[in-house]
């Protein structure tokens, strides 16, 4: 048995885990609204949650890598005696993310928004009763659909091979005999007598010496023969025919190779993880398509468009004043689309004000925020601004950094991905690369690519972002985690070659019914880098214009 057991994988499996938690605990108090502090205890531990799970994914998939890596190349891989048991494993989490998806996410949320009137029973049971529509659709759905079409298709090359006289086309010719006394050959039964040689490569065993005939090319193979190739009677022996009399007869493949299709059934995980798949792609090539390129710009246009110095007090106050008339305005505003909601008068035009009340006031707290950071209060004012400065400045390295791994996807892709057969292999050259160096380089360097993508699809406010949105959010992130977890494993498949995650989509899920064609054809990527492409000319004509923000602090002499 193949030792492979590290238990150091076991400790950094254990400690990647724990900082995962904490760190969505983190995330989770500097993104959240100030009014859900102290709150909404469980939709927070649903956040805290979901967060972890989907992250983890995205963690695991290096770790099959290094999983599989624990093992020689020398060593079968039956033989191998791995550390963690990463099959069972990503049936377990893609499980736990597809229950939290359509079940727990959205129970929460209708949770959250129920009637604070009504009991701890009343709200779950009111929740429940708006998602169970929703499970039985897509039960539904996934059920029929796995009925009809819950097969794995798989390409195959059927080929007939046996004896068949020399003389035919013939491919893949291993040994010849002299078929005259064929009945008692070796191949067919107990042959006698002869002298075995090699001629030209390919043996062959004759009655006869194989000397002093003439030399004769036959289907390209050179063949020594004192009689004749020619003549004879027909036989069939073990359902060939051949030619006995003084005919060779050969071991080869016998006709045209056919390519047929062997079908066989998917189990239901695999199949339900392929269904999320597919839905997690149809948001990830969108958000992510735009993320790639306005994640690293808006990192760097906020480094450009940074507060320069503080502003005086008298400035301040003058400013925080405007802010408050403009907030009693909005509050007048939004009474008033309650009292015609009461009414019954949610109109078109009664939901067309609803949406300008709330993007005025999602700019009215960005103007607060901007106010807050360039007159800092508190006891050490100085060491607040000193932070936002350097803010700023770790903006502009992440931006930098965010631009070279945005165009080493894009380029990998077109590279590797769309190109038949690739150009160059370029990151999975990359991360071998750095594996050589030092093992964690190429596993972290692996982890920053895929969760990079898991970043450009998470758009969140810090100290501004409700717990609905939130939960939205983390059921986006379960959804498109999915998806990028597909995207790296076919991305990176030479440097994730023989994993646990590979044999699932490489497999298995890209060669189902109905499915496959949307992976050979890398559909979900060229939309992708389409959708990319239109952003960064989006970007490149907008960018030089002034923010929209309605007043915002641009009157402010820096």
């Amino acid at each position: 048995m193949g030792d492979s057991y590290n238990y150091f994988l076991i400790i950094i499996t254990v400690v990647a885990t724990v900082m995962c938690f904490l760190a969505n605990i983190y995330v989770l108090i500097h993104f959240q609204h100030p009014s859900d502090r102290n709150q909404a205890w469980i939709p927070k531990l649903v956040v805290v949650f979901g967060l972890s799970i989907a992250q983890i994914s995205v963690l695991m998939l290096p770790l099959d890598v290094a999983n599989q890596a624990a093992c020689s190349q020398d060593i079968v891989r039956s033989a191998c005696n791995f550390t963690l048991p990463m099959e069972e494993l990503w049936y377990t989490v893609y499980m736990i993310m597809f229950i939290m998806i359509i079940c727990v996410i959205p129970i929460t949320m209708f949770y959250y928004e129920a009637d604070s009137e009504l009991s701890f029973l009343g709200r779950v049971w009111s929740s429940i009763q708006w998602v169970l529509v929703t499970l039985l659709v897509v039960g539904l759905t996934i059920g029929i659909a796995y009925g009809v079409a819950g097969y794995v298709d798989y390409p195959v090359e059927a080929v007939t091979a046996g004896m068949v006289p020399i003389g035919t086309n013939l491919r893949g010719m291993s040994s010849c005999w002299d078929v005259g006394t064929v009945a008692s050959s070796p191949v067919l039964g107990g042959y006698k007598g002869g002298e075995q040689r090699r001629v030209g490569g390919v043996e062959i065993v004759s009655n006869d010496e194989l000397a002093g005939g003439e030399q004769r090319r036959v289907c390209g193979v050179e063949i020594l023969s004192s009689n004749e190739l020619a003549g004879g009677e027909q036989r069939r022996v073990g359902g060939v025919e051949i030619l006995s009399s003084n005919e060779l007869a050969c071991d080869a493949t016998i006709g045209e190779v056919d390519e047929e299709t062997w079908s066989v059934r998917s189990t239901f995980p695999v199949y339900v993880i392929a269904c999320v798949s597919v839905a997690g792609w149809a948001l990830l090539m969108v958000f992510a398509g735009v993320g790639v390129v306005t994640l690293p710009m808006d990192l760097i246009l906020s480094f450009v468009n940074r507060p320069k110095t503080i502003i005086t007090k008298s400035e301040y106050i003058s400013k925080a004043t405007a802010i408050h008339t403009r907030a009693s305005e909005l509050q007048e505003r939004s009474k008033t689309l309650m009292r015609q909601e009461r009414d019954g008068a949610r109109t078109r035009k009664w939901k067309r004000n609803l949406l300008e009340l709330n993007q005025d006031l999602a700019l009215l707290e960005d103007e607060e925020q901007d106010l807050s950071e360039v007159y800092p209060q508190g006891d050490e004012p100085d060491a607040m601004w000193a932070f936002t400065v350097m803010n700023y400045f770790l903006k502009l390295v992440l931006g930098i950094l965010a631009t070279v791994v945005s165009l080493c996807w894009v380029l990998h892709i077109i590279l590797y991905m769309l190109v038949d057969p690739p150009v160059s292999p370029f990151l999975n050259d990359l991360f071998i690369a750095l594996d050589a160096a030092f093992s964690l380089f190429g596993t972290g360097s692996f982890a920053l690519f895929c969760f990079y993508l898991i970043c450009c699809a998470y758009p969140m406010k810090p100290n501004g972002t409700m717990m609905s949105s939130f939960l939205f959010n983390v059921g986006l992130i379960c959804l498109c985690s999915i998806s990028v977890i597909q995207f790296c494993a076919d991305a990176f498949d030479v440097y994730a070659n023989e994993t646990d995650i590979q044999q699932i989509y490489g497999v298995q899920i890209n060669h189902l019914r109905g499915l496959s064609a949307l992976y050979t054809h890398n559909v979900f990527v060229i939309i992708f880098l389409i959708i990319a492409g239109l952003s960064l000319i989006w970007v490149l004509v907008t960018c030089g214009r002034p923010p929209k923000k309605k007043q915002r602090l641009e009157d402010f002499d820096y």
